[in-house]
């Protein structure tokens, strides 16, 4: 089993209790499905690997790329994220080079 594999087990989301509700992660965000996918994300054990891997699979896509809740964030949430995420990095790259 390998290590994407083993905490994707782990997922709340993958649990049994939600096998017949796979479909309200794709929920429109403001249904109560997608509510209720934000509250499962959210007490989930393994919700920062799922970040993790959501941030590293979308990376810079388009916000209209992004779909459904992973790790308890909309498509538009990972977006923006992920643009703090790289200004972050672009600051920190910028410090570095002025102190070199």
């Amino acid at each position: 089993m390998s290590a994407s594999s083993s905490w994707r087990a782990r997922a709340s989301c993958a649990q049994p209790a939600y096998e017949g509700r796979r479909d309200m992660w794709f929920a429109p965000i403001d249904s109560p499905d997608a509510a209720e996918a934000k509250q499962v994300c959210a007490g989930c054990p393994v919700r920062q690997a799922c970040l993790t891997a959501v941030m590293a699979e979308e990376g810079a896509a388009n916000r209209h790329d992004r779909h459904g809740i992973r790790a308890g964030l909309t498509g538009r949430e990972r977006r923006r994220l992920y643009e703090r995420y790289r200004r972050a990095d672009a600051e920190q790259d910028q410090h570095a080079k002025a102190a070199a």
